[in-house]
């Protein structure tokens, strides 16, 4: 079985190829003007859903015993925290989005880095339901849920995040012959 940095490095080559098919298809259909206008509409999502398929490409190993395991609590509060943090900031409000950084983000981030730690006490077995397709269902199902709750995102958005999101978990399971 592949080493979760294999899985980080084919994760991150499959967003690079995703998020540029994605806007060679919206330059194919309406020059360069629509790709500026149309970026900056995707921008967010395709950067959240690159994270996605990024946590989605290692957290299949959390139920192994490698040293992955530790990175799950600040994985979870990067999570949590980014979507609101950065649709304040895209929508042109950087003091306001400083303000919740320091505020309620930082209550948000350490509360997931506790939430994410506490999995770490579920007894998963070893290649079980971590490793399969109903896991990464449930992955991309709850990030893209996620997202449709901050007001900022059209229903586009947090799909394509959400899908992304299952993409880079079942990337992970094709990796160790799961699929």
């Amino acid at each position: 079985m592949p080493r979760w940095e294999v899985h980080l490095t084919t994760g991150l080559g499959a967003s690079i190829l995703i998020s540029f098919g994605l806007l060679m298809g919206v330059y194919d259909r309406g020059g360069m003007t629509n790709v500026l206008s149309a970026a900056g509409r995707y921008l967010l999502p395709l950067s959240l859903g690159t994270l996605a398929l990024l946590a989605g490409s290692v957290l299949p190993d959390l139920d192994g015993r490698g040293m992955v395991r530790w990175f799950v609590g600040p994985l979870a509060g990067a999570m949590a925290l980014v979507p609101p943090l950065a649709g304040r900031m895209f929508s042109g409000n950087v003091s306001g989005g400083l303000d919740f950084l320091y505020g309620p983000g930082a209550r948000l981030f350490l509360f997931s880095c506790a939430v994410g730690y506490m999995m770490l006490l579920v007894p998963f077995e070893h290649r079980g339901f971590l490793h399969s397709h109903r896991a990464a269902l449930i992955f991309g199902t709850v990030w893209g849920g996620y997202l449709l709750f901050h007001p900022f995102f059209d229903p586009v958005g947090p799909f394509l995040a959400g899908a992304m999101g299952y993409l880079g978990y079942s990337w992970h399971l094709a990796l160790d012959g799961k699929l």
